[in-house]
Formats: structure tokens, C-alpha cells, sequence
């Protein structure tokens, strides 16, 4: 499917919240998470233009049953590359 794919200059990969934080040993690890990077650093060669995006949650945030894996330390998750 991605073999088929053009971008031309006025296309735009949005790429929303990737961090180490989801892939396997991270703070909120969802299963096979990191096996999307090399499929998102593919389709980006294929881009002019790629804009990422990443979110944080600051100290104290209290949502229910929700867990943001924040340490002591109120660390923020970190690109995927």
C-alpha cells in the first residue's frame, strides 16, 4: 500500500504524539508500539513538508483511569526516532 503512494509538494504528513513514552518500556508502553517508526520515518521521505506534534501533561493533572506516567520527576516522553 505505501509502494503506491505519491506526495507532491503541496501534501503535508501530520504525524501526531509518537514518543518513546508508548513503545515497549516506556511510561505508558502500548504493545508493539515501536513498529510504527519505521513505517512513519517512511512515509516521511516521501514529504516536502512533515510536521510533528507532541503533547505533555503537566504535574497534578487528574483525569479518571487514566494513568500519564509521570515519575517524580514530571519527565516529558521524548521522540521516536
Amino acid at each position: 500500500m505505501i509502494d503506491k503512494f505519491t506526495a507532491d509538494d503541496r501534501d503535508v504528513l501530520l504525524i501526531v504524539d509518537i514518543q518513546n513514552d508508548f513503545c515497549p518500556g516506556g511510561n505508558l508502553p502500548v504493545p508493539r508500539g515501536d513498529e510504527v517508526v519505521p513505517l512513519i520515518n517512511g512515509l516521511a521521505r516521501r514529504f516536502t513538508h512533515v510536521v510533528l506534534t507532541q503533547d505533555w501533561h503537566p504535574r497534578g493533572l487528574c483525569v479518571p483511569n487514566i494513568r500519564f506516567g509521570m515519575d517524580a520527576e514530571n519527565r516529558r516522553g521524548k521522540l521516536a526516532t
